[in-house]
């Protein structure tokens, strides 16, 4: 019983801190969909070791560009939004869409009070 209650708080504070950041997406309101995010570290995982970028343009949802800050401006083009990492670490994310984290994550902890979850 007390490993069930830790699971399910572990898992309230994990959605917790999920929040959305608006100001990291595109601003789809006005229709423009090209942003160039700059000032964080900025990760490629390119090669072997991680390699650092000072900027990465994004266009409808795709990597457009990524390199020195001056050469993202150029390659976004004008009207395009200026998203500010503030120093935080972007990295590359290839998730499967498919996978059932919920179901994997309570199967690997060996916990199966969820019903809902394994229907």
């Amino acid at each position: 019983m007390k490993n069930s209650i830790l699971s399910i708080l572990a898992f309230a504070m994990l959605m917790v801190s999920c929040k959305k950041d608006e100001k990291l997406l595109t601003d789809q309101s006005s229709g423009n969909k090209t942003a160039v995010y700059y000032n964080g570290d900025i990760i490629t995982m390119e090669g072997k070791k991680p390699t650092y970028a000072q900027a990465i343009v994004v266009k409808d949802g795709k990597i457009l560009f990524v390199g020195k800050e001056e050469e993202a401006m150029k390659q976004a083009g004008s009207g395009h939004i200026m998203v500010d990492l503030k120093g935080k670490t972007m990295l590359p994310a290839f998730l499967d869409a498919h996978s059932n984290f919920l179901n994997v994550g309570f199967t690997a902890s060996g916990w199966s009070g969820c019903q809902f979850c394994f229907n």
